[in-house]
């Protein structure tokens, strides 16, 4: 490995460590919203885990999107 590819892969790991914590404090954000919130408490935990999984997986399409604008760049 290369020293390159190797601070890429350090770079990266960084990164994922770091957004790890306000990951955590927007998922105490919104579990104390879907506490409080009389509406979105009803449907429980299963409402609360469909809107954390939609985020998610919007984050995960958004991101895939950039990526292969950044590859037809190059």
């Amino acid at each position: 490995m290369t020293n390159n590819a190797l601070w890429a892969e350090t770079k990266t790991l960084l990164i994922a460590a770091v957004a790890f914590i306000p990951a955590l404090a927007w998922n105490s954000a919104f579990q104390n919203t879907f506490e409080h919130v009389p509406l979105l408490k009803m449907g429980g935990p299963w409402v609360y885990a469909i809107f954390v999984t939609a985020i998610g997986i919007g984050i995960a399409f958004l991101l895939r999107d950039q990526e292969n604008k950044d590859d037809d760049k190059s």
